[in-house]
């Protein structure tokens, strides 16, 4: 299975974005009048269902999951000109958590009965388990589950880097001398609702990964 950063790598993508560098006097100072509008931490839920959810979706075929799976992604824009993003972890766990409670439940109810199916008891079955791996069935597919996604990935979700806002896009790169190659997202700014309209980069094809607008709030 795919490390959960792996998982996730579609969605974390919108939050790399990267902030002011100047070349110039005169350009310092437009950059800085629209940087300063955007300084501040910003959150926006986005839903990794499809991403994580296909992880399974093969081997659980008949397993359904209507709550969805929220990544809850921020950035932080700073008057520096850099910018970090980096994953809520409590927020984001607490999703995820429901979602592997959500599967346990499934593969446990499907253990006992491939277990009555070959004349088995339940309790048989836990026993087991118990002897075989010192937990219970339900503590055993939930560390399994755990374990695939690698939840603590999410820990180490962090990238810096650098942006500059030009002609209504927000530019990304680390490289704070070179914007050349950037990525560029498409924005409007109204308050505290930041709005990504778009995602254009040199290095990848993106289309269709993600349901646009992404709204960001600060």
């Amino acid at each position: 299975m795919k490390k959960i950063y792996k998982i996730m790598a579609l969605v974390l993508v919108a939050v790399m974005l990267l902030s002011v560098c100047a070349c110039g006097k005169e350009a310092t100072k437009e950059s800085k009048k629209s940087n300063d509008s955007i300084v501040g931490t910003w959150k926006s839920e986005l839903d990794a269902t499809k991403e994580i959810f296909g992880e399974f979706s093969s081997e659980f075929g008949d397993f359904t999951y209507d709550d969805g799976i929220m990544v809850t992604v921020c950035i932080e824009f700073n008057k520096d000109g850099t910018c970090t993003r980096f994953i809520d972890e409590k927020d984001t766990m607490k999703s995820l958590e429901k979602f592997i409670d959500a599967l346990v439940d499934y593969v446990v109810d499907q253990a006992y009965e491939a277990a009555e199916a070959e004349g088995h008891s339940k309790e048989e079955l836990d026993e087991e388990i118990q002897n075989r791996y010192n937990c219970t069935l339900e503590e055993y597919a939930k560390n399994s589950f755990t374990e695939m996604l690698d939840l603590e990935d999410l820990s180490n979700g962090h990238d810096e880097c650098f942006y500059k806002i030009e002609d209504g896009e927000i530019l990304f790169s680390y490289d704070e001398d070179d914007f050349d190659d950037a990525s560029a997202w498409d924005f409007t700014l109204k308050g505290d609702k930041l709005t990504i309209t778009d995602i254009e980069d040199p290095d990848d094809d993106y289309t269709g990964y993600y349901d646009f607008p992404i709204v960001f709030k600060r």
